[in-house]
């Protein structure tokens, strides 16, 4: 029994029956003592065996519309250098040619390809059949035709490829092989909303009209490409030439419908600080839009809570987490990673067209920024809860007490201006931008206070 490829040299050794020889000698009194030969091992001249794959056909079933062509593959036997022949059972249905494997369809009907191995037995030296194997194959007429896709709903910019086969079972080297024979026009409702080009194009281009537009797309495969939100519907017509059974001619429809690809608008990676509430956004925001919560076992969370908005509940600790988002309708979803970090600088960033100069009347605006102990610069989007605060403190009342931590976390910040007369009407907008009111000529100076921590510990700016 072969266990593994490769080759080996096999004896056989036998010990045959026990005729045994009897050996005299004679003592010097006299005595005649007997003794009794080795048994004796006959062995034979060692044979070369090979353990070869075993030889078959792949498909091992094929079946072809009259007047169409196949080559299938021969895999295993025992060496590359054998000779191999090739035979029909019925030549009248199908013929093979007799050195390589290029199978013919003539008539209905179902015939057996063998095809044999040939070399020498190692044993006699003469010729032998080393390994054989046989394929079926089945000469149709299809009674019908479909478009397969791997799916109906496309996102956009997404390529597919959409493949023409029988109700009979003929694979698409059936149909494909028989360029002579079959004819396939492939048309999109709508061009916008989907893209058409076929296999046979990519080489020879698509067929087109007088005016030179693209008509249709030949070939039994097209690649189809989403350009645009919508519905359409992709059509296929072949036309089969039978020869002594005519010309055949089916047709499919395949509905595809395109949806819009799933992106982030907030970032991939969020940097907040600790206790302060966002929101992750997307451009299908207004989708049935599932949100999910995954935090690495043995590592503290950054994201305490996930509402079905997408608003998020950063931990009051250092921590990380990742928030999914999913649009299960379309089979999409991405991820945001979401790391919560203390608060080590805090700066007040003049935005542009105002700087240090405000005419009277204009409203100048300044970026609140934020970063940790390695510089990174914290997420300040629309959806991050800094709220405003005054400078005579929420807490107490009490004119210049400093503000304490209150129940909205770490993102509270308080922000005035030393002189109101000059420039005030201080507050703070959508990502973290303070606004300010130039009144009169003057200089002020703007002051940003933020709680770090729960003992009153603060950055000013």
């Amino acid at each position: 029994t072969g266990q593994e490829l490769g080759q080996s040299l096999l004896s056989a050794s036998v010990q045959p029956p026990a005729h045994r020889r009897l050996d005299a000698s004679v003592d010097a009194d006299g005595t005649v003592e007997r003794t009794k030969s080795a048994d004796r091992v006959v062995s034979s001249e060692p044979t070369l065996v090979h353990v070869f794959p075993a030889l078959q056909f792949r498909p091992s079933f094929i079946s072809l519309i009259p007047g169409s062509q196949f080559t299938p593959r021969l895999d295993g036997g025992p060496h590359s250098g054998a000779k191999v022949s090739f035979v029909a059972a019925n030549a009248t249905v199908a013929t093979v040619e007799a050195t390589g494997p290029v199978i013919t369809a003539h008539k209905l009907g179902t015939t057996l390809i063998t095809a044999s191995v040939h070399g020498v037995d190692s044993t006699t030296g003469k010729g032998t059949v080393l390994a054989s194997a046989c394929m079926t194959v089945e000469v149709a007429l299809p009674t019908g035709i479909d478009i397969f896709t791997p799916t109906s709903r496309l996102l956009i910019d997404e390529k597919i490829k959409l493949t023409v086969r029988s109700f009979k079972g003929q694979s698409p080297f059936s149909l494909g092989i028989a360029r002579d024979a079959v004819r396939f026009s492939w048309e999109v409702d709508d061009s916008e909303v989907i893209g058409l080009v076929s296999q046979r194009d990519e080489l020879e281009g698509p067929a087109r009209d007088p005016d030179g537009g693209a008509l249709y797309s030949t070939g039994f495969s097209s690649w189809v490409t989403a350009r645009s939100v919508g519905k359409t519907t992709v059509r296929v017509a072949a036309m089969i030439v039978a020869g002594e059974y005519g010309t055949i001619r089916l047709k499919d429809t395949q509905a595809l419908t395109c949806a819009q690809r799933l992106l982030l608008i907030t970032p991939q990676r969020m940097l907040l600080p600790p206790g302060v509430s966002a929101r992750i956004r997307t451009n299908m925001d207004h989708e049935a839009l599932k949100y999910s919560l995954l935090t690495e076992p043995g590592r503290s969370p950054g994201v305490l809570s996930v509402d079905a908005f997408g608003r998020i509940a950063a931990a009051g600790a250092p921590g990380t987490s990742v928030v999914v988002v999913r649009d299960e309708l379309n089979e999409q979803w991405v991820a945001v990673s979401v790391e919560v970090k203390a608060v080590s600088q805090v700066s007040l960033v003049p935005v542009p067209p105002y700087y240090a100069t405000v005419p009277i009347g204009a409203t100048a605006h300044l970026h609140v920024q934020l970063r940790d102990d390695l510089g990174r610069v914290f997420f300040m989007g629309s959806d991050v809860s800094l709220t405003m605060g005054d400078h005579q403190g929420t807490t107490t009342g009490a004119p210049g007490d400093q503000r304490h931590m209150l129940e909205t976390g770490f993102g509270d910040i308080e922000v005035f201006s030393n002189d109101e007369h000059v420039a005030g009407d201080l507050r703070i907008g959508h990502n973290g931008t303070v606004t300010v009111r130039g009144k009169k000529e003057g200089a002020v100076i703007v002051k940003l206070w933020l709680p770090l921590s729960v003992t009153g510990r603060s950055w000013n700016t």
